[in-house]
């Protein structure tokens, strides 16, 4: 329950009052195919690519619609239709967990229930679908209000050094035969089933990546390129690569950045006091194939402190386009990160470490060991997975 209201979730009241309450268009509906209700916290995020790519895959057999709760600020260009309702109530995923009422009886919440209603009365879908834990408060109550279904997917930043009562609660609300499956990551499996959740009700699952789109196993010629990408927020700890970039300045090479983020103009302006020594751009998802061709090595730093950097897919999608993988270790999961890497790159502690390692050829091994690893985060693996887990629903629809 709500312990205080800030001005802002006050003003976010306010606005929502005032939001027209009319029948959803719900558009066509292939009637051959089962229907499923997906709900993410925003879209179409340009670094939620993994959502997205999981959606369009469930879309050859599924009829899929999407809602959506919070605006996306950095957005990709190519999206799948999605319904956008105002959630003018904390964030479920980024708010403050003790002004979360995660039982949604407060008034406004029971009218933001009514909106989603209105898309379920009219969409009747067969099992609904979430991305992100905090979700699942919401996916609870309305699967208890209309006895539908529901799986959802855990990420990283869902399950990092979150409070317990906060872990308590999500995984209090899969307590219910309405919750058909838990998807979440190898390293945080057994302390799901330690809560008391059924074998069969928890699967473990790594990163989502669309490999076909960035598979190449062309031998190329050596770039002297190094990038780096992803959302800029302080976790991703961009400023290591400005340092890298810095120490290895004079030595023939060039160091990409592509990025968005609200961090995006501290990181710049920390690159401009180091002289510049990073090019510092962007380039939509769908370029992205084209983008890690160009480069021999990815280099994924992390803040240390934060730790809150998970499994990142741009990993998986570097080690299908063929090129060396730089992953920063974090405390505490080194194990977690090896079994994510499967043998295709490199965990370094410190950028002071990598200078040695890029003026050295990608190894070979690493190389081959990066194109079996990746397969394992394919989208037909995952589609498998989600068609196990809906199967029993649309039967009994």
């Amino acid at each position: 329950m709500s312990r205080f209201l800030s001005p802002t979730t006050l003003l976010s009241r306010l606005q929502e009052s005032l939001l027209p309450q009319g029948r959803p268009e719900i558009g066509p509906v292939d009637p051959s195919k089962p229907r499923v209700l997906y709900f993410v916290t925003k879209y179409p995020e340009f670094s939620e690519t993994y959502i997205h790519e999981e959606m369009v895959s469930a879309t050859r057999d599924y009829n899929v619609k999407i809602i959506d709760y919070e605006p996306a600020r950095d957005v990709r260009e190519n999206a799948l239709p999605h319904i956008y309702l105002k959630y003018a109530d904390s964030n479920l995923a980024y708010g403050s967990f003790n002004n979360i009422d995660t039982k949604f009886t407060g008034t406004t919440q029971q009218r933001f229930l009514d909106r989603v209603s209105a898309v379920i009365e009219a969409y009747k879908p067969h099992v609904m679908h979430g991305h992100y834990f905090p979700n699942v408060w919401l996916m609870r109550a309305l699967a208890e209000r209309h006895g539908i279904p529901f799986t959802i997917r855990t990420h990283s930043f869902d399950m990092l050094h979150i409070e317990p009562e906060k872990m308590k609660s999500m995984l209090d609300a899969t307590s219910t035969p309405l919750c058909l499956k838990v998807f979440t990551f190898p390293e945080f499996e057994q302390s799901v089933l330690d809560y008391g959740l059924k074998p069969e009700q928890v699967q473990a699952y790594w990163p989502i990546c669309a490999v076909d789109h960035f598979y190449d196993e062309t031998p190329r010629p050596l770039t002297r390129q190094v990038m780096a990408a992803g959302p800029c927020t302080p976790k991703k700890a961009h400023e290591d690569f400005v340092d890298l970039a810095a120490l290895m300045q004079g030595q023939g090479y060039r160091f990409n950045l592509y990025a968005k983020g609200h961090w995006l103009k501290k990181v710049q302006r920390y690159n401009e006091e180091k002289g510049g020594p990073v090019n510092i751009t962007y380039e939509d998802p769908e370029v992205m194939p084209s983008v890690y061709k160009q480069h021999d090595w990815l280099v994924y730093p992390s803040h240390q402190k934060i730790g809150k950097v998970g499994l990142p897919v741009a990993v998986a999608e570097a080690q299908a386009s063929g090129i060396g993988v730089c992953l920063q270790e974090l405390p505490g999961r080194r194990q977690a990160q090896l079994d994510f890497l499967g043998g295709g790159g490199f965990l370094f502690k410190s950028v002071e470490e990598l200078p040695a390692i890029l003026s050295q050829p990608y190894p070979e091994e690493m190389r081959q060991a990066g194109f079996a690893n990746c397969r394992k985060c394919d989208l037909p693996v995952h589609q498998k997975m989600l068609d196990e887990a809906w199967a029993s629903a649309v039967r009994s629809a």
